[in-house]
Order: structure tokens, then C-alpha cells, then sequence
């Protein structure tokens, strides 16, 4: 919401007059997830003021030259006495703290699970809540509360006295290790978004009848947090999936009967020490027996798509050395293909099992996104009229393939 707002205000104020100074207090968690928002962040804000001192360092590495000061972290200022135990301090038996959170959901899905935990040690347990509402509403929930150390509020006394926790995710957590007290850190979602979950993991390749959904076969196919993005190949007889932490799987298919056996799988350890094809974005493509196609770490690769042996590889075509997630697309015409890699490049080469020949190379559009270090750009191109349409977060290119 809060860089929505400024990005509101710097909109309505850009058709006036008044040209404010913008202070952001708080840094939103980019080095946890949606790092690309750095560059929103630097074009809409005058000023960032940190609560983290790592943040500052992490800044200037991606937008060199934005100004952010690491200000303090507030819980820091709230105790600014705060007397440590000794770690072997413990008392006995152990005091227990429970936070199941500041709302009546978090409460309702945490409490229970929290007092099953507790029970099965011997511990003392106490709970600390915000308001009295949420006390009602936990006595409720689960009656044999009633007779525990229930708290409202005072949270730095209750935790000055534990000697270890169980907290649902949230700022809680930091209080928790500012506190020095050890803690078990939970989040328990709801049941439509575990079924959701659960329905959309993929944990085998299926094969379905089209008209009556009656399952043909069924091969154990692990991907690990659903890193399947690209599109299965099927060459003749054979269907290639792939995914980026569990590798690739080849089924061979059979002509007379919906059946398939496995042709090969995956033998590389994990997604960094792969001997196959661990794609994450790029969809590979075959032709004439080979799978040409990016491995997990930018590896551009080619495979024989029988056996999964490795023929070559180069990091050339998509962005020169390592790195975690690095893409290229391919788009097959004629005797050559177009590749456009994260860089913003186009490159125009020919594949075959001998190697890599770069045709020609121009660089059409600025990486705007941002991932591990690197600014890039990952949407995919599109080809019509003899043309190449190109997008990144700021604006939609086209460019002209007809030659000359």
C-alpha cells in the first residue's frame, strides 16, 4: 500500500506545482522477496531510512547512489535498559511462552497447535495477548486455558521471564531475539489455501484421458516448491519435462497403447551440480534427437534428448558467467534460432550437437527487474510481421526483422 501511495502522490504532484520530499520510514523486506520494487523505491523516494544497518549495504549495491540511513530499530529505543540472563539461567521446569498473534485468525489457527506443543513438555506455560477480546475469545477456543498465565499486554516482562517461546511469524519474533529467548517461529495457514496449495504441487507427471479425466499412468515426478515453468517437449516418442531444484525427467512413450516407461532422469546432486538440463524459465527445444535449452545456474546446454548425455555447453548466449536463475529464451526459424536473454539481447545463432555459432547480436531493451545481483529482463518476446515485440517494466518495444 505504501508504494502505491507514493507513487499516487508523486503522479498527482508531477501536474502541479508542488514538488515534495519524500521520506520512507521502514524499508519494505526487498531482500527477502520482490527485490525488483528497488527500482520503484529509487525513483519515487527522496529519502530511506533503515531499521536494519545490513540495508544500507544492500541498497548500494543494486542503486548506487540512493540515499539510505540506517536510523535504529525502534524496539531498540522501547528497552533500552534491558537486562540479559545468563544462557544457563534456566529455570525449572522451563518457562514457556506462547504469542499466537494480534488477530483474531492468527489466534483462532495458532492457539491450539501452540497448546498441543506445550503439553507434550514440561514446561510452565504463558500466553500474552493484546486485548481482552482476543483473551475471550482463546478461553473459548480452547476452555483449558482458562486456568493458564494469561497475559494482556507487557510483553518485555513475560519475556524477560521465559526461557523459550513459540511465536507466529511476525515483527513478534524480532522483540523475541532482541529479547535473547529462544523461539519456535509458526504460521499455520487456512484450509483453502493448503488445499490450494496441495492441489497445484506438483508431485507426479499424469497421463489422463482428454474425454473422461480416467488415468492412464502415473510417474513419481517431485518438483520442489513448483519450479515447473517450463512447457513439456514431446519429440516422436518422446515427452521431456523438466524443473529447476528436481532436473529433468524423459518418458519414453509407447505407440500402441497409452503407456510410457521412464527413459532417464536427473543424476546431478541438486539444482548447483547438475549434468543435465535444470530449467527453470526457458523452454527447451528438440530437434533432430538433441535438447537444446538453459540449466539452472545459465548453463546453455545441449543434450542427446535418448540418453540425457551431455554435448556441450556455454554460458555465452545468456549472460556471459554464472549465475543463480540466469534465462534466455529460444524461438526456432529457419536454419537458425533467436535467442533473447536476460540482458535486454537478441541474438541470432545456429544450434547443433557440434556447438554454439553466434550469428549477430544487438541489445533491444534495458533489464529493469532485478534478481541476485543482477539487473534483468525476464518476459518473454513475441514474433509477428516480421517483427520482434519486447517489453520490460517500463515500456513495450518493437523492432523490424525483415532484411534489408
Amino acid at each position: 500500500f505504501n508504494l502505491r501511495f507514493v507513487r499516487a502522490i508523486r503522479d498527482r504532484s508531477a501536474k502541479t506545482n508542488w514538488r515534495p520530499k519524500i521520506i520512507y520510514y521502514i524499508s519494505p523486506q526487498l531482500w527477502a522477496w520482490h527485490e525488483s520494487r528497488v527500482y520503484q523505491i529509487e525513483r519515487d523516494v527522496d529519502l530511506l531510512l533503515s531499521i536494519f544497518p545490513f540495508e544500507k549495504e544492500w541498497y548500494a549495491k543494486r542503486v548506487p547512489g540512493f540515499p539510505v540511513e540506517f536510523v535504529g530499530h525502534p524496539i531498540c529505543d522501547r528497552y533500552p535498559d534491558l537486562i540479559f540472563r545468563e544462557p544457563h539461567e534456566i529455570n525449572s521446569p522451563p518457562k514457556l511462552l506462547l504469542l499466537p498473534g494480534s488477530r483474531a485468525k492468527e489466534v483462532s489457527r495458532h492457539l491450539g497447535v501452540m497448546v498441543v506443543a506445550a503439553k507434550k513438555i514440561d514446561v510452565i506455560p504463558t500466553i500474552v495477548l493484546p486485548n481482552e477480546s482476543l483473551v475471550a475469545q482463546a478461553k473459548l477456543q480452547v476452555p483449558e486455558i482458562s486456568d493458564w498465565d494469561i497475559r494482556i499486554g507487557r510483553l518485555h516482562e513475560a519475556l524477560a521471564e521465559a526461557d523459550v517461546a513459540i511465536a507466529s511469524s511476525g515483527t513478534v519474533t524480532v522483540e523475541c531475539a532482541w529479547h535473547r529467548v529462544p523461539t519456535v517461529v509458526l504460521y499455520k495457514t487456512s484450509w483453502i489455501t493448503y488445499l490450494l496449495g496441495k492441489l497445484f504441487y506438483p508431485r507426479a507427471l499424469n497421463s489422463v484421458d482428454p474425454e473422461t479425466g480416467k488415468a492412464y499412468w502415473s510417474v513419481p515426478f517431485r518438483a520442489r516448491s513448483g519450479l515447473t515453468i517450463s512447457t513439456p517437449r514431446l519429440h516422436g516418442d518422446l515427452l521431456f519435462v523438466t524443473s529447476f531444484y528436481n532436473g529433468p525427467l524423459m518418458m519414453r512413450m509407447a505407440k500402441d497403447a497409452p503407456r510410457a516407461t521412464v527413459a532417464w532422469r536427473a543424476t546431478g546432486r541438486s539444482e548447483r551440480v547438475t549434468q543435465q538440463l535444470h530449467a527453470i524459465m526457458c523452454t527447451p527445444f528438440i530437434e533432430d534427437g538433441h535438447i537444446y535449452g538453459v540449466c539452472s545456474y545459465g548453463q546453455f546446454r545441449c543434450l542427446k534428448a535418448a540418453t540425457g548425455e551431455r554435448m556441450w555447453d556455454s554460458f555465452k548466449p545468456v549472460t556471459g558467467a554464472e549465475g543463480r536463475w540466469a534465462n534466455a529464451f529460444l524461438v526456432k526459424h529457419e536454419d537458425r534460432f533467436f535467442i533473447h536473454n536476460e540482458k535486454g539481447d537478441l541474438i541470432i545463432a545456429k544450434l547443433s550437437p557440434k556447438g554454439y555459432e553466434e550469428i549477430s547480436r544487438a541489445n533491444l531493451i534495458e533489464p529493469t527487474n532485478f534478481a541476485r545481483g543482477r539487473k534483468l529482463v525476464w518476459s518473454h518476446p513475441a514474433f509477428a510481421n516480421k517483427s520482434i515485440y519486447l517489453r520490460n517494466d517500463k515500456e513495450i518495444r518493437c523492432y523490424s526483422l525483415a532484411a534489408d
